[in-house]
């Protein structure tokens, strides 16, 4: 443990799975709270379930993700996810140069049909656009160094506008404006829909047809709006980036993709594509998927979690009003558990039988306690169907240049903000087996 101040703020960094479990689990009631939450309305993104405080609006907000998106439950998105899987398999035929974009069109496709019911039909979209930007100002302007600004220079907003701020106010009233249009423009889509009666299955309307509360009062409609922005900005931004991750480990580590192919072509065969069904039968593909996510959570540390009163642990004393921020990266990157941290080796989830083994700690990139990601099942499903499919579809290759050599995969950066995967890097993307095209059909005939 490494115990600062940040922000003006004690602050408690946990670099071990066990204390971490020890705290933000078994003592989630202690360590669930938001502090500073000055900065987070200052750049409007206090409708977000993840920086609210703890209180009964949150908790309204968690019972909306536990009645839609609970592990019984979204089983019955799995035709959602694999249309968008097979979109995005077309895309990649059509446009494998854009797979960058490809993934985020494949991300939103699905939150936005299951939260609100949208069927988006392209990134040109007016509502992907809206949402879209809300994502980057949240991501981006959601991270810690921003927040540490907006607390210790409040004065910058207040500001005559001919003073120069390096884009400041400008940034602010951006992450202002577009999370507001992410809030209330998809929401009053699906409520228009409800009012016709047209509206498909989504979260909104499970939640209107059987809480109890609904049309009790303008708190729970301005809970239900805000939640669903949430799970759009929330869900849309990490499936996204773990498959840019995926699809890096599967270009630098080819060995791993031609064992995934070799499984794949054993249990599914080269005629159809792969669904849910297949799943148990693919333990190295499982492996793929659990060591991605440990090798690069996307989200490396947790957010804040605020201690609500004083507490102690194994003779260290932490004072109310601390903020515990677990080092997700440094705890799956830790040596003893997992020798040669930085080696990618899905064998680490692997029993000597090669049946998954019981390792669950790369589960810690959704969070700790009882602000852990609601949406993971959700999520586990949106990864696992589109990691199936382009393993079955394409080879993955470093891409070469004009005189046949090869161009080496170093990224020139990861993004920042609360979610990093790899950008600025090029690839083969090519299809594995003659008639992709008409595979592909088959197999969206059968998902329609």
């Amino acid at each position: 443990m490494v115990n600062c101040t940040l922000m003006g703020r004690n602050t408690l960094i946990i670099n071990d799975e066990k204390i971490a479990h020890a705290l933000l689990d078994q003592r989630s009631h202690n360590y669930s709270e938001k502090h500073d939450v000055e900065p987070i309305a200052v750049l409007g993104l206090d409708f977000n379930t993840a920086f609210m405080p703890y209180t009964d609006n949150w908790r309204m907000h968690r019972r909306f993700y536990h009645q839609a998106m609970r592990a019984d439950v979204v089983g019955k998105y799995e035709p959602v996810q694999l249309r968008a899987a097979h979109k995005l398999l077309g895309h990649l035929l059509a446009e494998p140069e854009h797979f960058e974009a490809h993934f985020q069109t494949h991300s939103a496709a699905i939150i936005l049909a299951v939260v609100y019911g949208y069927d988006m039909m392209s990134r040109k979209d007016h509502l992907v656009h809206v949402i879209e930007n809300a994502t980057e100002a949240i991501v981006n302007n959601g991270s810690p160094l921003v927040m540490a600004i907006v607390a210790t220079c409040p004065f910058l907003l207040k500001m005559p506008s001919w003073i120069p701020d390096r884009g400041f106010r400008k940034m602010v009233e951006f992450t202002r404006k577009s999370t507001q249009a992410a809030v209330e423009l998809p929401y009053k889509w699906t409520q228009d829909q409800l009012a016709e009666g047209s509206a498909g299955a989504s979260m909104i309307r499970d939640v209107f047809e059987n809480s109890e509360e609904k049309g009790m009062s303008k708190e729970f409609e301005h809970n239900l709006k805000n939640a669903s922005a949430t799970a759009f900005s929330a869900g849309s931004d990490t499936s996204f980036s773990t498959l840019q991750v995926f699809l890096w480990l599967m270009v630098m580590y080819p060995d791993v993709q031609k064992r995934a192919q070799a499984e794949m072509d054993a249990v599914v065969g080269t005629d159809r594509l792969p669904d849910f069904s297949d799943r148990e039968s693919l333990p190295y593909l499982e492996a793929i998927l659990r060591e991605t996510m440990r090798w690069c959570p996307v989200v490396t540390t947790s957010l804040p979690h605020g201690s609500i009163e004083d507490d102690t642990y194994e003779g260290y004393f932490i004072p109310a009003g601390t903020n515990v921020i677990a080092n997700t990266r440094g705890i799956l990157h830790d040596e003893a558990r997992y020798p040669e941290p930085n080696v990618f080796r899905p064998e680490r989830f692997l029993l000597p039988n090669g049946k998954p083994n019981d390792d669950t700690t790369y589960l810690l990139g959704f969070g700790y306690g009882r602000r852990i990601c609601p949406g993971r099942h959700l999520a586990d499903g949106s990864v696992w169907s589109a990691m199936a499919c382009l393993i079955a579809m394409f080879n993955f290759a470093k891409a070469k240049n004009a005189t046949g050599e090869e161009i080496e995969v170093h990224p020139t950066r990861w993004t920042g903000g609360i979610t990093t995967r790899p950008v600025d890097f090029q690839c083969s993307i090519s299809p594995r087996f003659p008639g992709a095209s008409e595979k592909l059909a088959r197999a969206t005939d059968a998902s329609a």
